[in-house]
């Protein structure tokens, strides 16, 4: 089934080894979505479980928030309830935001995809999707993290809410992404791919999965590049294993992968704080500070 945006984001999964189109086989809620099931190659011979709704292509914990000791000590340094996270999160992005009216029309541009939205990375900040959805309320829209708890704590709000009938879920490695080439409208990430340990590969597979005309829309971090001869030759190797971006830079990447046109806003830079890469015990050491760049990215696959 299609809709005026397009086809629907169950139809799109493919497995991520060869891209073979995957059918679902389980059961089906009171208005039709996926509960718990299978996702099939038509030969049978490779699957991938459905858990409520939610396919897992990576059954591991890829960041530390499937570790409820890791995330129990996040809470405490955060200072909030793990009950509330979510729907504070919620709150900021939709109506605390303070760059709200900066990036708005680079949101604004990403609800009128006609077609489906992958957002990669979303973790427990939940990214644009939710500032997205508010634009535009009907948008097939998948919410992506490697880690599985923070999709379920989205999928609880989101079902609470009952305002975003085509939103989805699925817990897989931005870097080995579950969809057939040439199908998906818009690929976001807000900070999403500078917290992907294969940057690079990310960027090619948002490139592989989107269609002739999608674009690429992202904000990203880089660190100041100008300090980095301050800094002792350890900090400057794990920068740059943190940023492989760093010295290239992303309109470089992107247009060598064949991104074309390239757009990057410089949107201010702030400093590195304590916790942020494993560098604070570096920057402290070494009296060095680090200023992280603040880059808004939209790029065009031709």
């Amino acid at each position: 089934m299609t809709s005026r945006n397009g086809p629907e984001i169950e139809s799109l999964f493919s497995n991520p080894g060869d891209h073979r189109r995957l059918h679902y086989r389980g059961g089906l809620d009171k208005i039709g979505r996926w509960t718990d099931g299978l996702l099939v190659t038509e030969d049978g011979r490779v699957s991938f479980p459905v858990e409520d709704g939610i396919p897992r292509f990576h059954l591991g914990d890829g960041n530390g928030w499937d570790d409820e000791a890791l995330r129990e000590a996040e809470f405490r340094r955060r200072g909030v309830k793990p009950d509330r996270l979510i729907e504070r999160n919620y709150d900021y992005m939709v109506n605390q935001w303070p760059d709200h009216e900066v990036y708005l029309p680079w949101l604004r541009s990403i609800a009128a995809s006609r077609g489906p939205i992958v957002e990669l990375a979303v973790g427990p900040g939940g990214g644009a999707a939710m500032v997205v959805l508010d634009l535009n309320p009907h948008a097939h829209y998948l919410m992506n993290d490697i880690g599985l708890w923070p999709l379920r704590q989205w999928q609880q709000f989101a079902r609470t809410a009952a305002r975003w009938p085509n939103l989805r879920f699925a817990q897989f490695d931005a870097a080995e992404m579950p969809f057939a080439s040439r199908t998906v409208a818009a690929v976001v990430s807000m900070a999403g791919i500078s917290n992907i340990g294969r940057q690079f590969e990310a960027i090619r597979e948002a490139f592989r999965v989107l269609r002739p005309g999608g674009w690429f829309y992202a904000v990203e971090v880089l660190p100041d590049h100008k300090l980095t001869d301050k800094c002792p030759p350890e900090m400057v190797a794990k920068l740059k294993e943190l940023f492989p971006a760093m010295e290239r830079g992303f309109r470089e990447v992107l247009a060598g992968i064949g991104f074309a046109p390239v757009r990057i806003r410089p949107m201010g830079k702030r400093p590195l704080v304590p916790g942020e890469g494993g560098l604070a015990d570096f920057c402290k050491r070494h009296e060095v500070v680090i200023h992280l760049r603040f880059l808004r990215i939209r790029a065009r696959k031709r």
